[in-house]
């Protein structure tokens, strides 16, 4: 890959983006490769549209199980760019680099970011885990849940402001909304 965002061998990355004028509506403008795109959030069995499911990174979007059985969610690398203006914020992704975007520092040396799926609970070897049905972990300071964490790898971490960050633009880009619970009530 070269620095201008274009791919040996194929065509550029595509680009989504919103953008939000800062007035009271959390409703946000779609961008860039986002422009006439549809996303809806289906429940249980409902059928709904949502073009992000076949486009760039969302569709690279999995999950994973590793070898402790912990199931995560794996995100492939994309760049973020943000701008904040006095009557205008813009979020923009890509798989490639592009203008002054910046690579997430949740992703990994293989190009993934991955996520628990499921509520952290502690293992009975005291491990973190990220496992269904399982009661989730409370009352534990930060270091406590870090330590648990690193029980199962040097690789492995809590979830920090770099992968909340990630998982925030993605939901804005893909719904258009600063309004999370419109989506997901």
């Amino acid at each position: 890959r070269n620095h201008a965002g274009m791919m040996m061998g194929g065509g550029a990355a595509k680009i989504y983006g919103v953008s939000w004028t800062k007035v009271a509506s959390p409703t946000l403008t779609r961008t860039d490769a986002a422009v006439g795109m549809v996303a809806a959030a289906g429940v249980d069995a409902g059928v709904v549209t949502n073009n992000f499911d076949t486009a760039e990174i969302y569709n690279g979007i999995t999950d994973v199980t590793d070898a402790f059985g912990n199931v995560f969610v794996r995100i492939p690398r994309f760049y973020i760019e943000k701008t904040d203006g006095v009557n205008l914020a813009t979020w923009r992704i890509s798989r490639n680099p592009f203008g002054n975007a910046y690579l997430p520092k949740c992703f990994g040396s293989d190009r993934y970011a991955y996520i628990g799926k499921y509520n952290a609970s502690l293992s009975g070897s005291n491990k973190l885990e990220s496992i269904s049905g399982t009661y989730p972990l409370i009352n534990k300071n930060i270091v406590d849940f870090r330590g648990y964490a690193r029980a199962n790898g040097a690789e492995y971490q809590q979830l920090d402001v770099h992968a909340v960050d990630l998982l925030q633009v993605l939901f804005m880009v893909e719904f258009a909304t600063l309004n999370s619970q419109s989506v997901m009530a």
